[in-house]
């Protein structure tokens, strides 16, 4: 079932794509540039959501917050099992669209990141149909782990993170 799901996504962004080809729009626009983003992630074998937000710092320089959750199947009264599969995370991104001259509404990223639950490295790309919009593509890799409450169970160290989303800016 999740392979049905993950081939119906890559064939709505390939179509989106396609389609929006006339569209004039820019993906990063730097000191100026403010984006909310929400999208499914894959962790290892667990899926979740992630929400953030991204402030453009200058045209190569942007900084930003995330919230993670992911989908464990541990009850909620199970001693902090439940809270290490949440991880809220600050992450710094340089934008290489100046660089490589990409065309405007293409933007590729790379970055740190570091977490409640881990320090990382991430890279990414956002194609934006329209001012406002846009869809995401983001990996990111964490090999250092920060904190636990169980101890036990560690969702994010050493695992390659995987994300897909929608986002918007103003």
């Amino acid at each position: 079932m999740k392979k049905v799901f993950s081939i119906r996504l890559l064939f709505i962004i390939a179509v989106a794509l396609l389609v929006s080809q006339k569209m004039r729009a820019q993906a990063f626009d730097g000191a100026d540039d403010h984006r909310v983003y929400v999208g499914y992630s894959h962790i290892g074998k667990l899926s979740g959501v992630e929400l953030g937000y991204e402030e453009g710092f200058n045209d190569y320089l942007s900084w930003g917050i995330q919230a993670n959750v992911l989908f464990t199947g541990d009850k909620p009264d199970e001693e902090g099992k439940f809270l290490d599969a949440y991880d809220a995370s600050f992450h710094c991104n340089f934008h290489w669209s100046e660089v490589f001259r990409l065309p405007s509404r293409f933007d590729v990223y790379t970055g740190v990141l570091a977490g409640l639950k881990t320090i990382g490295i991430g890279c990414g790309a956002r194609y934006h149909f329209s001012e406002n919009f846009g869809i995401y593509a983001a990996a990111h890799y964490s090999p250092i782990s920060t904190f636990t409450l169980s101890g036990s169970r560690i969702y994010y160290k050493g695992e390659p993170a995987l994300s897909v989303g929608l986002t918007i800016g103003w």
